[in-house]
């Protein structure tokens, strides 16, 4: 076990494996910021990541994280926007970060559960087979446009999000202003804040293209909160070619919410389209 590193930056990890190392079966906890970052070409397994100041944990290029618990990280109650909640990957325009986030529990962090943040090489990001559960903003002050979501692809380019059990959190799964993200084949129960679904531009980013939403079950999405947001691409430059079919939508109660970003709501799948 590794617990109580003082750190003083939010960025720096307690623990961080790389070159090709193996992090197994250990517990990260009560450190002061970050408590692991999983390194270029590593991969930590089976490993208990919890109750740190900031962050769970970030991964690296060609990292892998698997079957590990990230629960109730941000003690500290740092901005969930910057390097805070349960997995952050991020990396800037010119650098190819990309790996694997699999078979984990995120779940209780004050933040996104899982977020790839400008990671815009050509690297494939995978998130799958993931339960990601009641993961919640500190504040609204502090929400992306999509809220603080179970699963948050931003900036990004490549990234398959699959085989993901997204329950209870403040928005689901968004993509923000990235490219070829495919959403396919999650479970996405019981969102009560922001949007089950949401795909937008951002001016942040150029373009905001080549995007699938495909297969997902929408389950009891509640009150107020949106099943599912799209782009308006008449009114969104740079934004095309985004499908979304074959999709089913559930509520126990209240009415179905459809939006375009910059349009108005629908309570119904044929008003919408």
């Amino acid at each position: 076990s590794m617990r109580h590193s003082n750190s003083g930056s939010m960025a720096i990890p307690a623990v961080r494996p790389t070159g090709s190392s193996l992090l197994e079966r250990c517990n990260i906890e009560y450190c002061d910021a970050m408590g692991l970052e999983v390194g270029a070409y590593a991969t930590a397994v089976y490993c208990r990541i919890m109750h740190n100041g900031s962050l769970g944990a970030a991964c690296s290029t060609k990292s892998t994280l698997s079957g590990c618990t990230i629960v109730s990280n941000n003690t500290r109650l740092c901005r969930p926007d910057v390097v805070a909640g349960g997995i952050k990957t991020y990396g800037t325009p010119e650098m190819d970060i990309h790996g694997t986030i699999e078979s984990n529990e995120v779940a209780w962090n004050w933040g996104c559960g899982i977020w790839f943040d400008t990671c815009e090489g050509d690297g494939l990001k995978v998130v799958r087979n993931n339960y990601v559960h009641d993961n919640q903003p500190i504040s609204t002050k502090y929400n992306f446009d999509g809220g603080m979501p179970g699963i948050h692809i931003e900036l990004s380019r490549n990234a398959f999000v699959y085989n993901n059990l997204v329950v209870s959190n403040y928005s689901g799964i968004t993509a923000v202003g990235s490219d070829n993200v495919a959403i396919f084949n999650n479970t996405i129960v019981g969102t009560r804040g922001y949007s089950a679904i949401l795909v937008m531009s951002d001016t942040r980013r150029a373009t905001c293209t080549n995007n699938v939403i495909m297969n997902n079950i929408i389950y009891n999405t509640l009150g107020n909160t949106y099943d599912l947001i799209m782009p308006l691409l008449t009114n969104e430059p740079f934004t095309s070619d985004i499908y979304c079919d074959y999709n089913c939508f559930q509520r126990t109660g209240g009415i179905f919410r459809f939006a375009f970003r910059a349009g108005g709501i629908w309570t119904n799948v044929a008003g919408w389209t």
